[in-house]
């Protein structure tokens, strides 16, 4: 055995051992939620992070969106974030606020997101299609 090989073997017994978990934590920069348009038109929502503006987004059907806050300096804190969808699928508006839980996620992306920080916009059952809600994605 050379003595480079000695050296690294030695070397491999001497660093300590970081958990698998302790990794992924710390690969962790945002906090996000994922969003999933199930109907078969154009739906409209807004939200916003604690005190700041609100943001106003169509999402068109069949396509994903993601609200992601990116944390500063390690926090691995995000401000409340505040979600409102126009459940009225007719021409009228009705911005109705539903909890829509951030999870942390290493990138502001669906991809990235755990599966419990994704969400279904679908037709609520009963309205022939007139409204819609949102659900936990299953």
């Amino acid at each position: 055995m050379n003595r480079i090989a000695i050296a690294a073997a030695s070397l491999a017994f001497t660093l300590p051992l970081v958990p698998f978990e302790a990794l992924a934590q710390n690969a962790n920069t945002h906090g996000c939620a994922c969003l999933h348009n199930r109907t078969g038109q154009q739906i409209n929502y807004r939200y916003k992070w604690g005190e700041a503006e609100w943001q106003t987004r169509a999402l068109q059907p069949g396509y994903r969106s993601w609200m992601c806050w990116r944390y500063a300096d390690n926090s691995r804190s995000s401000p409340q974030l505040l979600f409102q969808l126009d459940v009225d699928m007719s021409s009228g508006t009705a911005w109705t606020t539903y909890n829509i839980t951030r999870v942390q996620s290493p990138a502001a992306h669906c991809d990235s997101i755990p599966s419990n920080g994704h969400f279904d916009v679908s037709y609520r059952p009963g309205t022939n299609n007139a409204f819609i809600h949102v659900t936990r994605r299953q």
